[in-house]
């Protein structure tokens, strides 16, 4: 029988120690970011899995940690070497599905830069917005060529033994940001849309001690108020810790705005 534990925490905010571990440092060649997301509608989630990498070592994504992408988990991969033996044969692990078993983190400590998607413009994915709302306001609304803040973002697995499955759609695992409304509600600020591509839906592999790397938009708004980030997947439902955000009251996902 393979006994599973979980390190417990001491910090939550990344930076500080977990016993004798450290949070990773994200180094990225990127140009510094010029302005902060001030969005005037609930957005499109999108957190691209940049790297993968133990978390003792500082994160500078590159081929090396490229985060291994599964979409068929019962195949052989790398020729005759099926996956199952690959993880063995390299991090002395086994493969569990058991997402509950990840912890989320964000680091509001590091600032870092982000490249706005089109994807996180609501009307992209909204028939009705996108041939009612002229081109030219789209563009104008919905887009931005400049880099905006960001925070580093960790999906950590601190199980010794097992490597874990990081559900993910196209690229993004499936995590969205949620804050206190007025009345000190968690309520969404920014939803998830599913593909109706097959094909969209794979997996990332986490081994045992590795965290994966992704960002989120640094917002600013009118409205001063505390955030976290959520994942919801497989059944499972994890949540980050708390941190302070400012938004828009318009950001707000209201319950006749949410599709699947």
């Amino acid at each position: 029988m393979t006994i599973k534990f979980l390190i417990p925490l001491i910090g939550i905010i990344f930076g500080q120690t977990i016993f004798a571990q450290s949070f990773p440092k994200v180094i990225e060649n990127l140009e510094p970011a010029t302005a902060y997301l001030s969005p005037n509608t609930t957005l499109n989630a999108w957190y691209r899995i940049y790297a993968v990498d133990s978390v003792q070592n500082p994160i500078c994504p590159s081929d090396e940690n490229k985060p291994l992408y599964l979409s068929d988990l019962s195949g052989d991969f790398y020729g005759n070497q099926s996956l199952t033996k690959l993880v063995q044969q390299k991090f002395d692990s086994s493969i569990v599905d058991k997402p509950s078993s990840f912890q989320l983190f964000i680091d509001t400590t590091q600032n870092l830069s982000i490249k706005k998607r089109w994807m996180w413009g609501r009307f992209q994915y909204n028939g009705k917005i996108l041939f009612e709302k002229p081109e030219n306001e789209r563009s104008v609304s919905d887009t931005l060529v400049n880099n905006v803040h960001a925070y580093p973002v960790f999906i950590t697995n601190l199980n010794s033994e097992d490597s874990l499955l990081l559900s993910a759609q196209d690229g993004s695992a499936y995590i969205t940001c949620e804050a206190k409304n007025e009345n000190g509600e968690w309520q969404a600020i920014e939803q998830w849309r599913n593909s109706s591509c097959g094909n969209s839906y794979h997996y990332y592999l986490v081994p045992p001690m590795h965290t994966a790397f992704t960002k989120m938009v640094v917002f600013q708004g009118e409205f001063k108020t505390v955030g976290r980030l959520v994942i919801r997947a497989n059944r499972s439902t994890i949540y980050s810790n708390e941190f302070n955000v400012s938004v828009n009251h318009s950001q707000f996902l209201t319950e006749d705005e949410t599709t699947d």
